[in-house]
C-alpha cells in the first residue's frame, strides 16, 4: 500500500512553459514544488495548470497502488473544492446506494466511512471532468485520486440535513453533556439496598443474586453478559439511575442534555421519567432485558427494522419506547394553542420560567421536547419564481444543487424507486423536461397537519378511512383546491433577499423549537432570534410564508401515494388526504391527472388505507400505487441560499444533473452491444 503524500506533476506556468514538480496535499491548500525550488500554492494561481504522471488507485483488496497514465489532462491547480468526508480506507468493495454507480467505487467507501478523510476537487481544462484526490484528515497520505464525472462532483459539495444538524447538535451541547466516564460514575457509588433493587427486577428469578460492594458490582448481575461490555456498562448505568429515582430540578432542555453522550441511555432515562412524575409502576426493565436476551421478549406493536428485531439490547429500547406513558395529548394542545394563535413563537411556548413555577409546567415543557414540537414556514416556489419537479425511479439518484430531497420507496432492491423532489427556474426546468419526459412539473402544493384527529381521552389518531375512500367517488377541481386551502390572497412574485434566504432555510422543512433557546447553535446557521423573529414576522404579514407549528409522533408510519387519472378524482382525492390525515404533502402536476402525496398515518390505518385505495382505484379508473418511503435524505438547510446568485437571480445551471442523465444513457447502450 503506497504511504505517498506526493505525485509527480509536470505545471504549465503558461500555455508555453512548463516545468517539473511533485504536488502534495495540506488541510488548506494543494502545493506543488517546482525542480527550481520555487513554491506554488492552489489557491493563489488561478491560471496555472498541472498534468499528472501517475495515478493512485484503490483496487478491490482494498490497497492502494500507483499506476502510471497514457493518457494527459491539463488541470487547474486552484481547487474547486477541499471538504472534510466520512472515509474508509480498508475493506474490498462497499455496496453503493446510488446510480449511475461511482467512478471505481469511491462513493461507496465515502458512504461507508466511520473515520474522515480530505476531497480534493480540481477541474480538468476544457472538460466536464474533473479530479478527485482522497487524503487521510491530516493530507499525510494519499488514498486514491480518480477522474470524475460533474454530477460527483457536485454530490460531495452537499451534505444531507440530518447530518448537518448531528454535527451542530453535537457541538452546541458538548458543553453541557456529562462526559461518558461521568455517568458511569453512577456504577462505583454503594450498592442499593435489597428494597432499591426490587424496584428493577419485577418478577424474574435472578440464580444466586447478592449485594455487591458497590452498583456495579450488584446491577452487574442483571445486565445479561451476552450484550457486549461497552452497551453493558451503559444499561448499569440506566438501572442505577432508576435505583435513585429522583426528579430532576434544572429545566427540561438542559436535563435533556445531560446523557446526549450516551443515546441508548439517554433515551431509556427520559421514559423513566415519565413514570416518576406520573407516579406510576414502570416496567421491570431487568426481567425485559432478560427476555431480549433470550430472544424470548414480545415484538413491540410498531414495525421495526430487522436490525432491530435482530439486536437485544436495541430491541429492549424499543420496547421500553412502546411502554412508556403517552403526553402526546399535551404536546397536541400546545400546537394547536400555537397554531390558533397566529404569533410568532420561537423556542417551546412552555417557557423556562415557567417550568420552574409548577410541576404541570414542567411536564408540558419536558413533553414539547420530547415530541419534538416544531415550527414551520412553507413558501410557495412560484412566488419566488421557482419551480418543483418531481422525478420517481430508479436513477439520477446523485446529489445536486436543485435537490431538495430524495427517498427510496418500498421494499429494498437493487432497483427500488426513489422519489426526488427539486427546485429550480422555468428555464432550467424546461431543459430537465426536454432531457427528462417522465418527469412531473408541480403546479400546486399543500402541506396540513390536522391535529384535531387526535382524540385526548384514547391517545389515539382518529383517521376517518371512510371520508377518505368515498371521495373517489367525488369530484373536485384544482379551483376548488385552491379555494378550500388558501386562506388568504398571496403576491404573484417576491424578490428574496439573501439574509431572508437564511432564516427560509432555517424553517422551510421544520426545526424543532428549542434549537432557538440555544444561540451557539443558531450562530452556526449565521442567525440569531431578535433578527430571525422580524424576518419571519415580516414574511408572513406579507404573506410570502405560511408558519404552522408541528409535532414528531414516533408512532405515526410514512406512506407515499402516487395517483394517476382523471383530474376531478386525483384533486377529490387529494383533498380527502389533506383534510383527513395527520399530516400530508401534496404535489399535483399542472394538469391535475398526476400527484405524490407524503403522509403519517398511526399503524391500525394505514394498512386498511393501502389495501382498500389499491383495489377500489381501478373500479374508477384512476391507477393508485401506495408504497412505505424507506429512506429519506434532504438537502434543504442551504437550498435557497445556495441557488441565489449574487445579482438576484437564480441558479439555473442543471448541468450536473442532466449529466447523470447522459450517463445512464450511455450505459444502456453500451450495456446493448
Amino acid at each position: 500500500m503506497t504511504n505517498s503524500n506526493a505525485l509527480p506533476v509536470t505545471v504549465w506556468l503558461t500555455p508555453e512553459e512548463s516545468e517539473i514538480g511533485i504536488l502534495s496535499f495540506n488541510r488548506e491548500d494543494l502545493v506543488v514544488k517546482l525542480e527550481s525550488g520555487r513554491i506554488i500554492r492552489g489557491k493563489d494561481s488561478a491560471r496555472v495548470l498541472f498534468e499528472l504522471q501517475n495515478m493512485i488507485v484503490f483496487d478491490g483488496d482494498g490497497k492502494s497502488s500507483t499506476i502510471s497514465i497514457e493518457e494527459k489532462y491539463k488541470i487547474r491547480l486552484a481547487p474547486d473544492l477541499i471538504i472534510e468526508r466520512p472515509y474508509v480506507s480498508h475493506g474490498g468493495q462497499f455496496i453503493e446506494d446510488i446510480f449511475p454507480p461511482s467512478t471505481s467505487g469511491f462513493y461507496g467507501r465515502f458512504q461507508a466511512g466511520k473515520g474522515t478523510a480530505l476531497y480534493f476537487i480540481n477541474r480538468i481544462q476544457d472538460s466536464n471532468r474533473f479530479l478527485l484526490s482522497v487524503t487521510n484528515s491530516s493530507a499525510k497520505r494519499i488514498y486514491e485520486t480518480q477522474f470524475i464525472q460533474r454530477y460527483e462532483a457536485e454530490a460531495l459539495s452537499l451534505v444531507d440535513d440530518i447530518k448537518i444538524l448531528e454535527c451542530i447538535y453535537a457541538k452546541s451541547v458538548i458543553a453541557k453533556e456529562k462526559p461518558r466516564h461521568e455517568i458511569l460514575g453512577v456504577l462505583d457509588e454503594p450498592a442499593p439496598s435489597w428494597k432499591e433493587l426490587s424496584k428493577i427486577i419485577g418478577e424474574v428469578s435472578i440464580p444466586n443474586l447478592r449485594l455487591g460492594n458497590s452498583m456495579r458490582d450488584t446491577i452487574s448481575q442483571l445486565v445479561p453478559a451476552s450484550f457486549p461490555n461497552e452497551v453493558r456498562e451503559e444499561l448499569m448505568a440506566f438501572l442505577a439511575y432508576v435505583v435513585k429515582s429522583k426528579i430532576p430540578m434544572e429545566d427540561p432542555l438542559i436535563y435533556s442534555f445531560k446523557f446526549s453522550s450516551i443515546p441508548i441511555m439517554e433515551n431509556l432515562l427520559n421514559g423513566h421519567l415519565m413514570y416518576l412524575i406520573d407516579r406510576i409502576n414502570w416496567p421491570p426493565y431487568a426481567k425485559l432485558m432478560i427476555l431480549a436476551a433470550r430472544g424470548q421478549l414480545e415484538s413491540p406493536k410498531r414495525a421495526i427494522s430487522d436490525a432491530i428485531m435482530n439486536t437485544p439490547w436495541l430491541l429492549f429500547n424499543q420496547k421500553c419506547m412502546e411502554l412508556r406513558p403517552s403526553w402526546l395529548d399535551i404536546a397536541v394542545d400546545s400546537v394547536i394553542s400555537l397554531n390558533k394563535s397566529g404569533h410568532v413563537v420561537l423556542g417551546l411556548p412552555t417557557t423556562k420560567s415557567a417550568a420552574r413555577r409548577s410541576r404541570s409546567s414542567w411536564k408540558k415543557r419536558f413533553a414539547e421536547l420530547s415530541y419534538g414540537l416544531r415550527i414551520r414556514g412553507q413558501i410557495d416556489s412560484s412566488i419566488l419564481g421557482l419551480i418543483e419537479l418531481v422525478y420517481l425511479g430508479a436513477a439520477y439518484r446523485w446529489p445536486h444543487r436543485h435537490m431538495k430531497f430524495i427517498s427510496r420507496l418500498g421494499a429494498i432492491s437493487d432497483n427500488s424507486p426513489h422519489l426526488q423532489v427539486m427546485i429550480m427556474p422555468p428555464s432550467a426546468a424546461e431543459r430537465v423536461k426536454r432531457a427528462i419526459p417522465n418527469m412531473l412539473s408541480v403546479g400546486w402544493s399543500k402541506r396540513t397537519s390536522n391535529f384535531d384527529l387526535f382524540d385526548n381521552q384514547s391517545k389515539k389518531w382518529m383517521v376517518p378511512i371512510g371520508r377518505i375512500t368515498d371521495s373517489l367517488d367525488e369530484r373536485s377541481s384544482i379551483k376548488k383546491l385552491i379555494n378550500e386551502f388558501r386562506k388568504e390572497d398571496i403576491p404573484d412574485s417576491y424578490l428574496i433577499s439573501k439574509e431572508e434566504t437564511r432564516v427560509a432555510d432555517f424553517i422551510a422543512e421544520g426545526i424543532e423549537s428549542f434549537y432557538f433557546e440555544i444561540p451557539e447553535f443558531l450562530s452556526n446557521f449565521k442567525i440569531n432570534k431578535n433578527s430571525a423573529s422580524a424576518i419571519i414576522t415580516n414574511l408572513v404579514n406579507r404573506k410570502i410564508l405560511q408558519l404552522s407549528y408541528d409535532l414528531s409522533d414516533p408512532n405515526l408510519i410514512s406512506l407515499a401515494t402516487i395517483i394517476q387519472g382523471n383530474s376531478d378524482v386525483v384533486t377529490s382525492l387529494v383533498s380527502a388526504f389533506l383534510k383527513h390525515t395527520p399530516s400530508s404533502h401534496a404535489r399535483l402536476n399542472e394538469k391535475s391527472d398526476n400527484a405524490v402525496i407524503l403522509s403519517r398515518f398511526p399503524e391500525e390505518s394505514i394498512y386498511l388505507i393501502v389495501s382498500q385505495l389499491t383495489q377500489l382505484g381501478p373500479e374508477r379508473e384512476v391507477n393508485i400505487r401506495c408504497m412505505r418511503p424507506i429512506t429519506f435524505q434532504r438537502y434543504t438547510s442551504n437550498l435557497y441560499q445556495r441557488l441565489l446568485r449574487e445579482d438576484g437571480t437564480w441558479d439555473d445551471d442543471v448541468s450536473a444533473f442532466l449529466s447523470q442523465a447522459r450517463s445512464k444513457r450511455r450505459e444502456l447502450s453500451e450495456s446493448k452491444m
